[in-house]
């Protein structure tokens, strides 16, 4: 329900440009101009606005690279754009009264007070070239007693908002008692006014538009070595073409246009299996060093794993007995193909995209450099490097023993050979 300004539910009561609520606008009088001086660059005076001024406006008629302006009476004290400098958008304060400063458009001042004004005001316009479009000013004086006689009409000003927000609504325009200087009036005071029949046109006529949309995937039913799948929603919607609230309702597939995301789909799950599930199933062999790296680990198609190499422990490390003269590495990088997609974008095209493209191999590796590499993307280089010093330093003991035991054999043949030479 409406309310009138004198705050009654359903009243129909507004203000004049007096301020007057419900008032009929003959008890003031309005004073409007266009200035379009150009004394000078610089500050140039409009008009004074008298204390108690109601309904002061000031905006430029057309684009320009002047800027308008507020002064109190004494010409010094500056309420809006003082010192050459252009403020912002907002509220302002002239004096004890509160102002509206807008830019309707580009390069365009505009300023609002309602009233009334607690002090005189004197407007003007910052001229920063040797051109003025014009600056229109108005404000209303009120008056005790009525300043002219009135004339009211009906008249037709807006349209009302549209039935609907899609698929074809209705848009009403009332007529409105109007005052032929002084606008919008109360309806009363056109009573005995022929009343024009409203008017009634179409809007929003393009049809509502329609999606696929997808709800969260839900729990995946596989467990930690056995792949599951995983569902959801998927429901054909479309604007909801009354103003309600509701963003969309459903409706039927067939509105929909493409083919609709899938609604399952496979998955791992890293939950733990059931211990009766775990007999006779096959590990999932799956190694990932980083985000953009990938091995591919190929082994001869004869080859079978035993149940012997499935490990019982948590997090345990499963090998294979594979000899390493057969281990054969490729290293690919993992191009992130998945793009920044919108809902709607994602849904129509979404799981139709692979986030990931293989590349030409990076290296390829064999025997036991295919072995090393293949434990460092697993433990790490620390690990690896640990290892091949281990490794050395063994080698070098060994080496070092095995150095040591010929030298005695020579040592002890040659002294055999000296005794056989110098006989007792």
């Amino acid at each position: 329900m409406p309310v009138g300004c004198d705050w009654k539910i359903a009243s129909e009561a507004v203000e004049d440009v007096c301020g007057i609520c419900d008032g009929d606008g003959t008890h003031c009088t309005v004073v409007e101009d266009v200035f379009k001086g150009v004394p000078t660059t610089g500050y140039a005076p409009i008009a004074t606005v008298p204390k108690g001024a109601m309904n002061v406006k000031l905006a430029e008629v057309h684009p320009s690279d002047n800027m308008i302006a507020v002064t109190a009476i004494d010409n010094q004290t500056y309420y809006l754009n003082g010192g050459y400098t252009e403020g912002y958008e907002g509220e302002y304060n002239f004096g004890n009264t509160k102002g509206i400063y807008t830019k309707p458009g580009k390069d365009m001042d505009e300023l609002n007070i309602k009233g009334p004004l607690t002090e005189p005001l004197v407007l003007y316009v910052c001229l920063f070239a040797d051109t003025n479009p014009g600056v229109h000013y108005s404000y209303a004086m009120p008056s005790d007693t009525p300043t002219y006689t009135p004339k009211y009409r009906w008249d037709f000003v807006e349209w009302g908002p549209c039935s609907a927000q899609c698929g074809g609504g209705t848009q009403v325009m009332l007529g409105i008692c109007m005052e032929e200087k002084n606008g919008k009036v109360k309806p009363s005071l056109c009573e005995g006014i022929p009343k024009k029949e409203p008017r009634a046109r179409t809007c929003n006529d393009k049809p509502c538009r329609t999606r696929w949309k997808v709800w969260k995937w839900g729990p995946c039913s596989g467990c930690l070595y056995q792949s599951g799948t995983r569902t959801r929603q998927v429901e054909c919607v479309k604007e909801n073409p009354t103003n309600t609230g509701d963003e969309e309702i459903i409706t039927e597939a067939s509105e929909c246009c493409g083919e609709p995301p899938k609604k399952f789909e496979l998955c791992n799950s890293s939950r733990p299996c059931p211990k009766n599930m775990t007999s006779g199933i096959v590990k999932k062999r799956e190694m990932e060093a980083m985000p953009i790296e990938e091995m591919i680990v190929k082994r001869d198609s004869g080859k079978s794993f035993s149940d012997g190499a499935n490990s019982s422990r948590v997090n345990a490390t499963i090998q294979d007995h594979v000899q390493t003269n057969q281990v054969h590495l490729e290293e690919v990088i993992l191009e992130d193909t998945k793009l920044n997609l919108t809902e709607k974008e994602f849904e129509e095209v979404g799981d139709k995209l692979s986030e990931k493209r293989l590349s030409c191999p990076l290296q390829t590796l064999t025997g036991q450099d295919a072995m090393d590499r293949i434990e460092q993307l697993i433990h790490g280089e620390d690990y690896v490097r640990n290892k091949t010093k281990s490794n050395n330093n063994h080698k070098e003991t060994s080496k070092s023993s095995n150095s040591s035991a010929p030298k005695t054999q020579e040592s002890s043949h040659h002294e055999d050979n000296i005794e056989q030479c110098n006989p007792s």
